[in-house]
């Protein structure tokens, strides 16, 4: 098993890919992190900028996860290319044939695809610090960084975006094209899942909101009763959320892996 996961790390490490990932999602987070601060100023204050914007944990916290939004789609892309990218290859028999046992091979990548879901995830996460600076500095408050519930939040929020490359990888395992399966997972998770998280959202239904990815994710990170995150009023607990975000990625992967199984090598 620890060869596999070598020889599957080495695969992404060695390319480009990871790390111009890396600066698009340190970028983009950067840049939604401010805009999503903006806004939950806007929407705190009413545009009173003599009123202290930061002074809750929840406030602070859905700015340094504000970035969440733009890297957890880069995520599901990074998770679908990491099985796309062999079927459109070639590599996938080689892979098994280096490794008989399939199971392990995809073992393997879920492992690699996590660690480097985690890494964005901290990417992210210091993109939204550096933002929430100087919107702290113009509209007072504190960045509540000695507040263990705001490390929570920032920690889970890291977890939550492994998840997403592990929903995308299981896409993958799913979609054996990868460009259909690259369309497939933007169109999910940029029009059609926001889509149907914001009228859950309008209409105040809770428990279907959790059950959507979106919601998981800010229930996951401790948001609640914010529309711009698709954040419920009375959100899963964090533990739930994750059951959730993994059943989410463990559906298209078990009928992926199940079709895998059966499939002659090619």
């Amino acid at each position: 098993m620890i060869a596999a996961v070598r020889s599957e790390w080495r695969k992404y490490a060695t390319t480009r890919l990871w790390w111009i990932l890396g600066i698009v999602v340190f970028a983009g987070g950067l840049l939604y992190a401010a805009m999503y601060g903006f806004m939950s100023v806007l929407m705190a204050t009413g545009g009173d900028t003599e009123v202290e914007a930061f002074r809750t944990p929840d406030l602070i916290a859905s700015v340094y996860n504000g970035g969440n939004t733009l890297t957890r789609i880069l995520a599901l892309v990074l998770g679908v290319m990491a099985m796309g990218a062999e079927y459109r290859h070639r590599t996938m028999g080689w892979s098994y044939l280096g490794t008989p046992r399939r199971l392990t091979v995809v073992a393997a990548k879920t492992v690699v695809v996590l660690g480097f879901g985690a890494v964005y995830g901290v990417i992210n996460a210091v993109a939204g610090v550096i933002a929430a600076i100087p919107l702290v500095h113009f509209y007072g408050g504190s960045r509540m960084l000695d507040d263990p519930a705001v490390w929570r939040s920032i920690v889970l929020g890291i977890v939550s975006l492994a998840l997403w490359c592990l929903l995308g990888m299981g896409m993958g395992v799913l979609i054996r094209n990868m460009v259909v399966a690259v369309i497939i997972a933007i169109a999910f998770a940029y029009m059609v899942e926001p889509l149907v998280s914001f009228v859950f959202a309008f209409q105040e239904w809770d428990v279907a909101l959790n059950l959507m990815p979106s919601g998981a994710t800010s229930a996951l990170m401790g948001l609640k009763a914010n529309p711009l995150m698709m954040a419920a009023s009375e959100p899963f607990s964090w533990w739930l959320a994750t059951l959730v975000l993994l059943g989410w990625a463990a559906i298209p992967t078990a009928i992926g892996v199940f079709a895998t199984i059966r499939r002659d090598v090619d």
